[in-house]
């Protein structure tokens, strides 16, 4: 995953973001989408104010709404985030990773931030959640035979999240906490 503004926007950098006096506003799909989560993520790891503005179908429409100046930027996957920036819509600022990105050699990762040990936390989680690909939601209970594959995918993920205090988004108050989600 990664940040990207407006390349005509006031945002040019990760740091113009941490020293806003504004949110950031960041267009998503909705509750739960990898982009809401990698946007929640990226605002915790860098303590910045954001906006998330809900209801778009897709990155496509997310584009749409840069270009007109209805919202700052998206936190995306990296090829997307690569498409707008060869387009000239986007400018990347941030790599929401720990390790460098070899599609944006000039673009910071979480580590030459400098974070605060209270941020690593969320930077890391980020770092993992970017790392697991896309998620398939299975129904509790599911016996073998029966979407096995799926429910032993969601247990590994249970098992991997939960010994971290797996970070859970919480819609009413649209922030994250260190709870245990079960």
């Amino acid at each position: 995953f990664a940040m990207a503004t407006s390349a005509k926007g006031s945002y040019k950098d990760v740091k113009d973001v941490m020293n806003s006096t504004r949110p950031l506003k960041l267009g998503t799909v909705g509750v739960g989408n990898p982009i809401t989560v990698s946007a929640i993520f990226a605002s915790k790891s860098l303590g910045f104010d954001m906006k998330l503005i809900f209801g778009y179908s897709g990155t496509s429409d997310i584009y749409v709404a840069i270009a007109r100046g209805d919202i700052d930027g998206v936190t995306t996957v990296r090829d997307s985030i690569l498409r707008g920036v060869q387009s000239g819509l986007l400018t990347p600022i941030l790599y929401l990773n720990v390790k460098k990105s070899d599609m944006f050699p000039n673009t910071p990762s979480f580590k030459e931030l400098n974070l605060s040990k209270d941020k690593q936390i969320y930077a890391r989680s980020m770092s993992f959640f970017g790392q697991l690909g896309r998620l398939i939601a299975a129904p509790p209970g599911i016996k073998n035979g029966h979407g096995s594959e799926h429910a032993r995918d969601r247990n590994r993920l249970y098992q991997a999240v939960i010994p971290i205090n797996a970070l859970c988004y919480s819609p009413q108050d649209s922030d994250l906490s260190a709870t245990d989600c079960r």
